[in-house]
C-alpha cells in the first residue's frame, strides 16, 4: 500500500512503547497511522484508539489497520476536549488514566487500562 506520509523519529517512538504488555494507547492525530500501525505490530496485546478530524486519513487508515481486527477503533472527531486531564467518564469505553510519560504535548498517549 502506498503511503501519502513517512513517520519521523519512529524507532524513537517505538522504543517508548517497548514495555507495554496490555491496556490502549491512543493516537490523537492518527494521519495515515504510520506509527499506530508499526506500534501494533511491536506489541500484539494492546489495542489502538485512533482520532482525526480527516475523513480521507481516517478511510486510509481503516484500510491500512484492517490487519488488527477488533484492537482498533477510529474515531472521527473534529476538536477535542482542550483538557486532556479530566477524569474519563464512567459511560466511556476506555477505563484508566493517562500517562503520558515524557510525551508531554505529543500526540502519542500511552496507558494501562
Amino acid at each position: 500500500m502506498n503511503t501519502p506520509h513517512t513517520p519521523v523519529l519512529l524507532n524513537e517512538v517505538l522504543e517508548q512503547f517497548r514495555d507495554l504488555d496490555s491496556g490502549y494507547f491512543i493516537d490523537c492525530t492518527l494521519g495515515y497511522a504510520g506509527h499506530s500501525k508499526e506500534i501494533l505490530n511491536q506489541n500484539p496485546n494492546i489495542n489502538l484508539i485512533g482520532i482525526d478530524r480527516d475523513i480521507e486519513a481516517i478511510e486510509f487508515s481503516k484500510n491500512r489497520l484492517e490487519e488488527f481486527g477488533d484492537r482498533v477503533k477510529l474515531i472521527r472527531k473534529v476538536q477535542l476536549s482542550k483538557n486532556l486531564s479530566q477524569p474519563i467518564e464512567e459511560e466511556d469505553p476506555i477505563k484508566g488514566s493517562f500517562n503520558p510519560n515524557f510525551w508531554g504535548f505529543l500526540p502519542i498517549l500511552p496507558f494501562q487500562a
